[in-house]
């Protein structure tokens, strides 16, 4: 699975950007909101954003494994991180999404709160 889009945390009320920080679900015993790629901190939601290059779900493995964050089961990471992928793929850039996870544990659901951020959170890049 490839892809050019990534969520990255956001706070949802004002939408202002907690960190430059990509997220991915939570996998293993914690499951709440998205977990950071580089922190590990959890996120509620995430904001997606086109990343400009094309990566795989061994990308973003390595990414987790470069941030020292311990893994399990290197197969179930694995697999979720290709099913987290494959359903990034049914929101747009600019769609507020959130994650609601399975009551076994085994798996979870990508769910959009919002379309994008309102207008006037957004910020204005002011011409030269």
């Amino acid at each position: 699975m490839k892809t050019k889009k990534m969520p990255v945390s956001v706070t949802y009320g004002s939408f202002k950007s907690k960190s430059k920080e990509f997220i991915i679900p939570f996998i293993g015993e914690e499951r709440d909101g998205f977990r950071g790629i580089k922190s590990g901190k959890s996120s509620q939601y995430g904001l997606i954003t086109f990343i400009g290059k094309e990566i795989t779900s061994n990308d973003v493995f390595a990414k987790l494994v470069d941030s020292g964050q311990k893994i399990d089961n290197v197969d179930a990471v694995l697999t979720a991180i290709t099913e987290f992928l494959e359903q990034l793929q049914q929101f747009k850039v600019g769609n507020v999404i959130g994650i609601s996870y399975s009551d076994d544990g085994e798996g979870f659901n990508l769910v959009k709160e919002a379309n994008r951020p309102p207008k006037d959170q957004q910020k204005k890049s002011k011409l030269p």
